[in-house]
């Protein structure tokens, strides 16, 4: 259920107006499926479930059972039935995902369904992907795309082999051909193996620059997957090979409209280049390292640094939220956890915690461990080693350059739309003339050092509404990552 003007997710929201642009809504505005979303009471939170053809209450208006308060249908605090937050499971309209609900298929006849989906209409398929799901399920379905190309092209070779060496013998001919065929099986592998990854890099990397991703790395990865299985269905047919990779960019810009949220021309601006990625894996192994030693030498953030602290934080701290909002409203225990959990980006919170690109790592996590976060056991590891450090009591905690405050705050802070004016990250700068940056979820306020301790105490006359505690010096705060 999201903001028909803005897109903002409206779930859990007790107001009847968007936080992020105030348009007004009614839950009887939106259509849902039978028993998927809860219709909680503003009053006691007591649970009922749409019943009617439309998914909303029967009847309309009615007493509460719990709390006895006269009720009505669009004063209710709506939530998914499941608890993950997905529209596409709880929308009406919403599109089953034949991979990930089998419905009792097996697993051949899911992904055959799922490859099918997938070449007719990939934004259906991406919409229909919880983001949740496990970077294994993307795997597998690639690895069964991967596994039917090599074995037809094997299937397809083996009767030509097995007449060469019936009519000429096993000579240098025949062996010449063997190595051709096992090379034709080893393509689709090797292009997996090497070039899947390399090109969700680009591409992600391509989304972050041109205005950042609703979800980590771990997401765009699944689209390069789901693209690279179902194309190998079209690879198969011969005449097809070729253009099979032009709709192979086409399937990922439309997966990653609908996966990672972004416009349709970003998406294809982040697609396309895949189109020459050997040239583009030669810039990245070759020139990359230089130019990095380059900027390394050079020294300062460049100019472009606070623009991308900001799109950094605004991403993180919505990931956080929606963390907590995927979690029963239980905040992450630190930063690394909501990387590992694929909610949060590993490339945002090392930009946070430090902006000048010298952060190695956070704790036992080496950098390219958090870029890779999302499942990744050196970042669960680290993730609870940091956690051993907080401080007690909710209080905020710092880590390089960035402090963050989420800690403690309530569910009721969801309900009442507070999360949107309680600071949950707030950034500061390497140069202390520059602005420091607070960022709720959805909203970034730039500070003049000058004015932070005012700023402080308004933030703090909203945490005590809230029945938090108030914040204490945040710039004196230690950094986690020196503490033993």
């Amino acid at each position: 259920m999201r903001c028909k003007k803005c897109d903002y997710p409206l779930w859990t929201i007790a107001a009847r107006a968007c936080p992020e642009c105030g348009e007004p809504f009614k839950p009887s505005d939106f259509e849902f499926r039978r028993g998927a979303v809860k219709f909680c009471c503003p009053h006691c939170r007591q649970e009922y479930y749409g019943t009617s053809a439309l998914g909303h209450l029967e009847p309309r208006e009615f007493d509460c059972v719990r709390c006895g308060t006269h009720v009505e249908l669009d004063e209710m605090v709506l939530e998914p039935a499941d608890a993950v937050g997905l529209d596409s499971q709880a929308m009406r309209d919403g599109k089953s995902n034949p991979w990930i609900d089998r419905e009792g298929r097996n697993v051949v006849s899911a992904w055959f369904r799922g490859a099918s989906m997938l070449l007719s209409t990939p934004t259906d398929f991406g919409s229909s992907l919880p983001a949740s799901t496990p970077m294994g399920n993307a795997v597998g379905f690639c690895a069964i795309g991967v596994a039917i190309l090599a074995f037809v092209s094997l299937l397809c070779a083996s009767p030509l082999l097995a007449l060469m060496i019936g009519t000429a013998g096993a000579g240098p001919g025949a062996g010449a051909f063997l190595s051709t065929l096992l090379l034709s099986v080893a393509q689709p592998i090797a292009i997996t193996l090497v070039l899947v990854p390399v090109a969700a890099c680009i591409a992600h990397a391509i989304l972050l620059v041109s205005g950042g991703t609703e979800h980590g790395f771990g997401r765009t990865m699944q689209a390069m997957l789901y693209a690279e299985g179902a194309t190998s269905l079209l690879a198969v047919i011969p005449c097809l090979g070729y253009l099979s990779r032009i709709w192979w960019v086409v399937m990922v810009a439309l997966l990653l409209t609908s996966m990672q949220r972004v416009s349709g021309v970003r998406a294809a601006c982040a697609a396309v280049p895949t189109v020459i990625l050997p040239l583009l894996v030669f810039f990245a192994f070759v020139l990359t390292p230089i130019l990095g030693v380059g900027t390394a030498m050079s020294g300062g953030a460049g100019p472009g640094v606070v623009g991308t602290i900001q799109v950094s934080g605004e991403s993180f701290a919505g990931s956080l939220a929606q963390d907590a909002d995927l979690s029963d409203y239980v905040w992450p225990a630190t930063p690394l956890d909501c990387v590992a959990d694929g909610n949060g980006s590993g490339e945002a919170l090392l930009e946070l915690v430090a902006p000048e690109g010298t952060a190695l790592g956070i704790g036992s996590a080496l950098r390219s461990d958090i870029v890779f976060g999302a499942s990744n056991e050196n970042v669960r590891a680290a993730a609870k080693e940091l956690a051993a450090k907080l401080p007690p009591n909710d209080a905020p905690f710092r880590i390089g350059n960035a402090v963050f405050t989420y800690r403690g705050i309530p569910k009721a802070a969801f309900d009442t739309g507070q999360v949107h004016q309680l600071w949950l990250i707030v950034a500061f700068p390497a140069d202390p003339a520059e602005p420091i940056r607070a960022f709720t979820d959805g909203l970034t306020e730039e500070i003049d050092p000058a004015m932070f301790d005012s700023r402080m105490a308004a933030q703090n006359a909203l945490r005590a509404a809230a029945g938090l505690p108030p914040l204490p010096s945040l710039q004196t705060l230690p950094d986690l990552r020196g503490v033993q």
